[in-house]
């Protein structure tokens, strides 16, 4: 994964938050060796934008909360799939 913003790690985050769902919801191995698995998953976050998210409190009203987008490309995050997980 590549970093093309100024936000620290980003990239990072997104490549952990990638591989745990890839684990957590499909059957696929998640391996570092680009050459070990049957598909390499590569990308570049572009940018990141911070909006005001409304979140209805039940007692007190609404209260405003941060949140972040980011856009991901197609470059360097190796993170091999290597087929189904035995189990």
């Amino acid at each position: 994964m590549e970093n093309k913003t100024s936000t620290y790690r980003v990239e990072q985050k997104l490549t952990a938050a990638t591989i745990h769902e890839f684990l957590a919801k499909t059957k696929y191995r998640v391996v570092s060796d680009t050459n070990g698995g049957d598909a390499v998953l590569s990308g570049k976050v572009l940018r990141m934008e911070v909006v005001a998210a409304v979140v209805p409190d039940d007692d007190h009203g609404d209260h405003q909360h941060g949140a972040s987008d980011g856009d991901a490309g197609d470059d360097d995050l190796r993170s091999d799939i290597d087929g189904p997980r035995d189990g």
